[in-house]
């Protein structure tokens, strides 16, 4: 059952090394000014407050770790606008030029922009914490993903990987195509996020490989399969933080955005909305359904037994497909194995 007052907890609950497994996320929304959400992090979770630019806070020395508070555009928050700017011939100190073009660029940037904080990662046992972030940014009005029509705003959840197995890997690759379409309904992704390229759907020639029963690669065979078909981050659930963790050359020997990609013992799920103005809504809902994939994950036999099911419908016009298979789903996930 999806609950979405409580965080369910994973069926592997320690990584390789035998330690709780973490989570980060990472909320946007908009609506509040920067300072007040670093201000409302520091007065959840104490630590300080450290001012690196306009567009970017951290705070610092928490009990959880540093928090990262920002206008979610690289240009900005790196101030990459003055190397364009230098190359121009404009001297940036001498006229003050730089500055005059980070006001326009902010006051632009508080309407179009996200805000975004980044938690540190979290033990799978304690995420109450991030539901208590989502509330308080509600109380101040932050607005969510449905405020509007220009709002593609999502809540992004890394939860760390039990281990670097192949097989664990590839079973989760499976677990979630298999599942993708039936979260997606649940979800109720908005249409900007549908219609925006962030979180484009896995081809179907992948998906077929994937859920191949005799697909049995290698971890190389399968980070260079991967590439093949998705060299992008733009995906529901993006591996290129893991892939590139365990064996970054190879990441990079694709045409990959390689200033974004942060290596890290973690999946990428980039799904969800951030509906953190809506009272109905809740981070726990969203985590829960992820624990969904983790579930069938574990359970190797349910997924080869879904998988044959799914490849009988997987020629199907897609929105055929899409709806056969979300009425079948949750009948797969009532019973550990079928």
């Amino acid at each position: 059952m999806i609950t979405s007052k409580e965080f369910q907890l994973p069926p592997v609950l320690e990584n390789a090394d035998g330690n709780t497994r973490k989570a980060g996320f990472e909320i946007e929304f908009s609506g509040i000014k920067l300072k007040t959400a670093a201000q409302i992090v520091a007065d959840l979770f104490g630590g300080k407050i450290v001012a690196e630019s306009r567009f970017l806070y951290r705070v610092v020395q928490t009990v959880y770790g540093d928090f990262v508070v920002e206008l979610d555009a690289a240009i900005l928050k790196d101030q990459r606008y003055k190397d364009y700017l230098i190359k121009f011939g404009f001297d940036i100190d001498r006229f003050d030029i730089g500055k005059n073009i980070e006001n326009v660029l902010f006051k632009m940037a508080e309407t179009l922009v996200p805000l975004e904080i980044v938690l540190p990662p979290i033990p799978v046992t304690e995420l109450d914490i991030v539901e208590t972030l989502n509330k308080k940014l509600r109380s101040v009005h932050a607005k969510g993903t449905k405020a509007s029509i220009v709002y593609a705003f999502s809540l992004q959840i890394n939860p760390e990987v039990p281990s670097l197995s192949v097989d664990m890997i590839l079973n989760y690759l499976r677990a979630f195509v298999l599942l993708y379409n039936w979260i997606f309904k649940i979800s109720e992704i908005d249409m900007t996020r549908r219609i925006a390229p962030f979180i484009n759907e896995f081809p179907g020639n992948y998906i077929r490989q994937v859920l191949n029963p005799s697909y049995r690669p290698t971890i190389s065979e399968l980070i260079d399969d991967y590439l093949k078909y998705n060299p992008t981050r733009n995906r529901p659930l993006d591996m290129l933080p893991l892939f590139c963790f365990i064996d970054c050359d190879r990441v990079f020997q694709h045409d990959v955005e390689k200033d974004l990609i942060k290596a890290r013992p973690t999946f990428h799920y980039r799904l969800p909305n951030s509906q953190i103005d809506d009272p109905k809504w809740s981070v726990a809902r969203e985590w829960n359904l992820w624990v969904q994939v983790e579930k069938l994950a574990n359970d190797p036999i349910k997924i080869q037994k879904m998988a044959r099911d799914f490849m009988k419908i997987v020629d199907f016009p897609l929105g055929i497909r899409m709806f056969k298979w979300i009425e079948k789903v949750p009948g797969w996930l009532e019973n550990q194995s079928r």
